[in-house]
């Protein structure tokens, strides 16, 4: 009975400094914390009633684990773009996915890390398309980027069409998904076709219509003779009407 006490209060007190490590922000400690709990969980023979809730609540508290960590490196990796940041964020969303298996998040996080670290487009795809849903127009934009990337070209205008008519669970994305578009160009400047995509994105879903003038202008600028014929046109008929527009916006300022 002491030996099954002492197990007890051994397993109870660790998770409940793994939760609080969680809710200050020491996702490691928490990590290691709900780990151990875990290990001597599934070793343990004790029946005590505290024992199973803890082993009841502890896949939930994992997964509030990999989502606050998940989110905390995505933003990290984006500001300072140091990719040791999106090895680990690699790491993470796999756990995740090992606790949620349905988990958006975590598979779009995948398909990026599939792109940036490993080059590895098919893989990408196949998560991207793996998050195809009605309610969030995320992936919509994500795969769109995969086919501009490859220059397809047609491809991708259809798909930035359904991602902009769509709705989107994050108001934020189109302007994730420039930054990681400038990303992108940053490391390739040759691929002229994603600064088609930037003026799509602030011209249909940010309404900037300065930033379209900027990121078509380049598009065209940067094109060679005969390179992507019908979109450089598409590009020039945005590119006139963003200007009418900041010119009407001008004159009724």
């Amino acid at each position: 009975k002491f030996e099954a006490t002492s197990e007890w209060t051994d397993v109870s007190t660790r998770y409940v400094v793994g939760t609080a490590a969680l809710i200050s922000g020491d996702v490691a400690y928490a990590e290691a914390l709900f780990t151990y709990v875990d290990h001597k969980l599934k070793q343990s023979r004790v029946p005590a009633e505290g024992i199973r809730q803890i082993s009841m609540r502890l896949p939930y508290r994992f997964r509030q684990l990999y989502v606050a960590w998940q989110k905390h490196l995505y933003t990290t990796y984006f500001s300072t773009r140091d990719e040791r940041y999106l090895l680990k964020y690699d790491e993470i969303c796999h756990k995740l996915l090992q606790y949620d298996p349905a988990n958006l998040q975590a598979m779009m996080g995948l398909a990026m890390c599939e792109f940036v670290l490993r080059k590895d487009i098919p893989a990408a795809h196949k998560l991207v398309t793996k998050c195809r849903n009605d309610s969030d127009a995320t992936w919509w934009y994500s795969r769109a980027f995969l086919h501009a990337y490859q220059g397809k070209m047609d491809e991708a205008a259809a798909d930035y069409k359904h991602a902009f008519n769509g709705p989107i669970a994050d108001r934020s994305v189109p302007i994730q998904c420039e930054e990681f578009i400038q990303i992108a160009l940053a490391k390739e400047p040759d691929r002229v076709q994603l600064h088609f995509c930037l003026g799509l994105i602030n011209y249909h879903a940010k309404s900037d219509y300065a930033g379209a003038v900027r990121d078509l202008g380049q598009f065209l600028s940067k094109l060679k003779d005969g390179e992507f014929h019908r979109h450089a046109n598409t590009a020039r008929e945005l590119l006139a009407d963003s200007e009418a527009k900041i010119n009407a916006a001008k004159s009724t300022a």
